[in-house]
């Protein structure tokens, strides 16, 4: 498999690429392999050859080692190596703002601290925070996000690049609103505000430099309930699918904001997103831990993924659904599209990552170089 296509290579030409451009050979050997095959294979003696950035054979030691006997030999033992995982929702510019608002109610957490503190970021702060943020992913075995909010003043196309020499994957949306904040609730600071039809148009234009790039995709990012009117909503909806660009919006997070759609649009929340043409397979939906049971047949069957994010609202102090308990449920009609995620910077509120949605960054079940290490539970 090539990591940077997700094409499978023929033996031949492997070997005429091999030849031709005197690519490296590596054998990962003398580990515990989960290869996240069909049948969720744990090769306890397991080994891989990488080719170049081909992952050229998976498989028990001793049948590797044979295929490429003259080829330098990395030993692992003690360790798993694992696909890369996927974090579905990732705030990078709040790796630097971790403690400085915690425990507080979400209208506060958002209007009198991160809001506060994100309207005086610049480009370089930005970079600086996005750094941090991949540090910890890749220590975690993370080798693809998905971010949710990229700002005017994170100089989009500055930030792409920055992302793009750490080698990780990464989606990208560009922050669209009209200046409001969450609901009634959080009012946008001043610094975060700027035109939607600026936002959208940078969108376009850095997205069309990396239209070629199987690492870095750029997204719009409509700003949550209250951020983002109806008429604004369905203007990003048609420039993402005129442009041929996902859409990551946070959604549903509180019983607040359902109470909010009923109150200023007359509407459910599926209805909602059914009415402004939210809902497909070009769409991520963050959150959602205040969706109803009963308005998940709106987004089953549409291909729409969600990434719940559990521990935003726990460390909020923010309410879910009181129609039920626990994360939003994942009946088998949307179990492919949906993903529990960290919510706001990595790893920074004890989440674990899992698994990906269906969000196309790129499905964790292929391979990558960059696998995830940890210490093995299976040696002593």
């Amino acid at each position: 498999m090539d990591t940077r296509t997700g094409h499978h290579a023929t033996g031949e030409a492997l070997r005429h690429r091999i030849i031709e451009n005197k690519i490296n050979i590596v054998l990962f050997d003398n580990c515990v392999v989960v290869t996240m095959d069909p049948r969720r294979r744990i090769l306890r003696n397991g080994a891989i050859a990488v080719v170049g950035s081909t992952i050229a054979a998976v498989g028990d030691r001793s049948t590797v080692r044979a295929q490429y006997p003259d080829e330098p030999v990395k030993d692992l033992k003690g360790w798993l190596v694992m696909p890369g995982l996927v974090d579905g929702h990732v705030h990078l510019p709040q790796a630097l703002l971790r403690g400085a608002a915690d425990e507080l109610p979400l209208h506060q957490w958002m209007s009198s601290r991160i809001f506060v503190l994100e309207g005086v970021f610049t480009p370089d702060d930005a970079k600086v925070a996005a750094r941090l943020a991949i540090v910890e992913m890749l220590k975690a075995g993370t080798t693809t996000f998905l971010e949710t909010l990229v700002l005017g003043r994170h100089a989009l196309g500055e930030l792409a690049e920055a992302i793009a020499e750490t080698g990780i994957r990464a989606v990208l949306p560009r922050a669209v609103g009209d200046g409001g904040g969450y609901l009634d609730e959080a009012p946008l600071n001043e610094g975060l505000r700027e035109p939607p039809d600026v936002a959208m148009q940078d969108a376009v234009s850095v997205a069309e430099h990396w239209k070629d790039s199987e690492q870095i995709k750029i997204w719009l990012g409509p700003r949550s309930t209250g951020g983002c009117p109806e008429p604004l909503l369905r203007e990003v909806v048609q420039t993402a699918r005129g442009n041929g660009l996902g859409i990551a919006h946070h959604y549903a997070m509180t019983d607040r904001e359902v109470a909010y759609l009923r109150r200023n649009f007359q509407a459910t929340p599926g209805e909602y997103l059914q009415r402004v043409g939210l809902l497909g397979p070009d769409v991520v939906l963050a959150h959602c831990s205040g969706l109803p049971p009963e308005e998940i047949p709106y987004l089953a069957g549409t291909g729409t993924s969600v990434v719940t994010c559990p521990t935003g609202p726990v460390s909020c102090s923010t309410q879910a659904s009181t129609s039920r308990s626990g994360p939003t449920p994942t009946p088998p009609t949307m179990a492919p599209t949906s993903s529990v995620t960290s919510s706001g910077s990595p790893i920074c509120r004890s989440s674990a990552t899992t698994t990906p949605p269906s969000c196309r960054p790129r499905p964790c079940s292929r391979w990558q170089p960059s696998a995830a290490r940890v210490r093995s539970p299976w040696t002593t």
